[in-house]
């Protein structure tokens, strides 16, 4: 029947159309009447009733902020026609639910604060409400109170499941997991609430996971399991289920879980977290293949999800494990390139630095440590990458870098293992820029720190006795050195050979050269990869020459002058000249010669060149050939004036030109 404008039921059956689109779920339409009602009956007493429609259609339709505006305005227009305290109440509890629902918990409880006039049936919905807001407040113990007062007064009501459904989630928040159990059965025993009892067993399962409640959680979730649900409770249930079975130590149960989920909900958001939960583990497990297999199914199976970058760096760093370094590194740079908001970058960053070195790569390597120093400056790795930039500059010999990098860790790391580390490197440098000086308190620091581990105090105990080698104290380093060599046992140090040869060198300086022999004749042996055998092979020449072993003693100078490493170094112009020395000792003044000039042809070093021509001189003096005698010391006075050999060179000049001069001119040789 169609009423016009003015008929005196117009207005009731209009509404009666906005109440039908309500009821139908038609809340756009209901939204649109409830306007065209106030246009049209602007006078009329329902007015009120309309807009509360209106505001509830908004509501449904989850338009929060226009709702809360509707409500507002209708509480601000007063009390209804009427003075239905009912309907200002009822205004109260949706202005709440809208500003619940735009996360506005205090001026909700506030707006529930007014609603001691509402309906019966708004009882305990009005509860829930509020209890919602005290959650979000954080105030979940105090959530439960109002949800209880609502079931003891209404245990068999029309909301009574919903009630303990909230009350459940509540309980679950606060750790009231006793409560929330038994209120959980309550559930589960009416056959009505099975929607209620499935959201409340998840709500109360994931709760206590997150509270370790682990058995409990395994309990609830294998219920949920049992239980014909939704895709989205099955695939939390199924994955819950799995991690509850991990932390309980059930792996294969856990592993048969998450399985499923896999087989059974492959499409599911959850099927990548499942699988990247059982590489993650089986690598826990120490089961490196099967997490790497795992670990591919993420990427390959699920290549769009985010759970790509955690597989790709936990297959990477199982790669590194296995030493195959280059696959590692492709990896970690597909992830580095493709995943830019990955959480661990820096992490990947430093595991991509370090399967580069691993490789050899060893610039490449440095380029990255030098990225991560430079853009994670709060980077755990930081303190890391920064020290090994320190260490590769002061391999290159950049002293200035290194120093430059080891003082900003210094200035910034906490870590003691860094520290001790960073320290010994410093000493290090110093003693490459000939600080010897310096180098004593820096390794004395390390060698009585006692988070640095016994290989790094033992090293900075031979800097040490280095040190005072360096610095011409050779009993004191001769002392240092006896002690370390009882200490190193089978260590393979860099400086482990040395610890012998100064021992040797510090003994032949004090003229013990059967102890010095002794001990540098097993070098060879004990160091078949010693770069510095020459070194040792020196002091064996002079200890055979000590002895009158000359032929011996050149054997050993021949093989330090012919040695790779150090054959130009000052060792082998000291050998050459030895070899010199020796011949002399012998009367064999031709071959000392020789010797001698090999010294000044194939060396760049002044002092053995003076020394060399000093010999030189007094051999042609021996073999009364004054005019070589004479150019030998002149070219040593013009040549290496500065040198310690100067003033005899200058002696002898002047002694054999005063013999020239004395002879009869006939009797003068060349």
């Amino acid at each position: 029947i169609a009423l016009g404008a003015d008929h005196e039921l117009a207005d009731d059956a209009t509404l009666g159309r906005i109440q039908l689109a309500f009821e139908a779920a038609r809340f756009d339409e209901a939204e649109t009447r409830a306007a065209e009602f106030g246009t049209a009956y602007p006078a009329s007493p329902l007015c009120a009733v309309a807009r509360q429609l209106s505001g509830r259609a908004q509501l449904r339709s989850e338009k929060f902020a226009e709702a809360a505006a509707t409500f507002q305005s209708l509480l601000a227009d007063g009390p209804a026609v009427g003075g239905s305290k009912e309907l200002d109440a009822a205004n109260r509890y949706y202005l709440a639910l809208a500003l619940l629902g735009l996360q506005r918990w205090a001026d909700a409880l506030e707006a529930l604060n007014g609603t001691a006039g509402a309906a019966a049936e708004l009882r305990g919905p009005i509860e829930m409400a509020r209890a919602s807001a005290l959650v979000g407040l954080n105030r979940a113990a105090e959530a439960a109170a109002p949800l209880r007062a609502v079931l003891k007064s209404q245990p068999a009501g029309p909301d009574a499941a919903r009630v303990r459904e909230q009350l459940i989630a509540v309980l679950a928040e606060s750790g009231q997991f006793d409560e929330a159990a038994e209120l959980l059965r309550e559930l589960n025993a009416d056959e009505s609430a099975r929607p209620q009892w499935t959201s409340a067993a998840i709500r109360l399962a994931e709760a206590a996971y997150k509270k370790e409640q682990y058995q409990l959680a395994r309990d609830l979730f294998s219920d949920l399991v049992a239980e014909p649900a939704a895709a989205d409770v099955l695939d939390r249930a199924l994955s819950g289920l799995g991690w509850s079975q991990f932390q309980l130590k059930d792996s294969a149960a856990a592993h048969a879980a998450w399985e499923r989920l896999q087989t059974e909900r492959p499409e599911s958001s959850l099927a990548p977290d499942a699988a990247l939960a059982q590489a993650k583990s089986f690598a826990q497990m120490g089961r490196d293949d099967d997490a790497r297999t795992a670990y591919q199914r993420v990427i390959e199976r699920h290549a769009s999800s985010p759970q790509v970058a955690d597989a790709l760096f936990g297959a990477a760093r199982l790669l590194n494990r296995a030493k195959e370094y280059e696959a590692a590194s492709k990896m970690l740079r597909r992830l580095i390139d493709e995943y830019p908001q990955f959480t661990q970058r820096d992490a990947a960053f430093y595991q991509y630095a370090w399967a580069l070195s691993d490789a050899e790569q060893l610039e490449a390597a440095r380029e990255w440590f030098d990225r991560l120093s430079r853009e994670f400056p709060a980077s755990r790795y930081w303190p890391d990458a920064t020290y090994r930039l320190a260490e590769s500059a002061w391999r290159a010999n950049d002293l200035e870098t290194a120093k430059r990098l080891l003082n900003q860790l210094l200035d910034l790391a906490r870590e003691p293992r860094i520290v001790a580390h960073a320290v010994f490197l410093k000493g290090q440098v110093l003693a490459a820029e000939g600080r010897w000086g310096e180098v004593d308190a820096l390794m004395q620091r390390v060698a009585d720190d006692a988070a640095a581990t016994e290989s790094l105090r033992l090293s900075a105990r031979f800097w040490l006795a280095e040190a005072l080698y360096r610095r011409g104290e050779m009993e004191a380093a001769g002392t240092r050195f006896a002690e370390l060599r009882g200490e190193i046992g089978e260590r393979d140090e860099e400086w482990t050979p040395l610890v012998p040869l100064r021992l040797a060198q510090t003994l032949a300086h004090a003229e013990r050269w059967d102890e010095a022999f002794e001990i540098v004749t097993r070098i060879a042996d004990d160091y078949p990869d010693f770069r510095q055998q020459y070194e040792a092979d020196y002091v064996i020449g002079r200890c055979l020459a000590r002895q009158a072993k000359f032929a011996e003693a050149r054997e050993a100078y021949e093989r330090v002058v012919r040695s790779p490493t150090g054959g130009r170094t000052e060792t082998a112009a000291m050998a050459q000249w030895m070899i010199g020395e020796s011949y002399l000792h012998q009367k064999q003044i031709d071959d000392a010669l020789k010797a001698y000039q090999r010294v000044i042809r194939l060396y760049e070093f002044p002092n053995w060149q003076a020394a060399a021509l000093l010999q030189i001189a007094k051999c042609h003096e021996q073999k009364a050939e004054w005019s070589d005698a004479v150019r030998s010391y002149s070219q040593l006075l013009k040549e290496f004036p500065k040198t310690k050999f100067a003033d005899d060179a200058a002696r002898r000049l002047a002694a054999v030109q005063r013999k020239i001069t004395a002879q009869p001119q006939g009797t003068r040789t060349k």
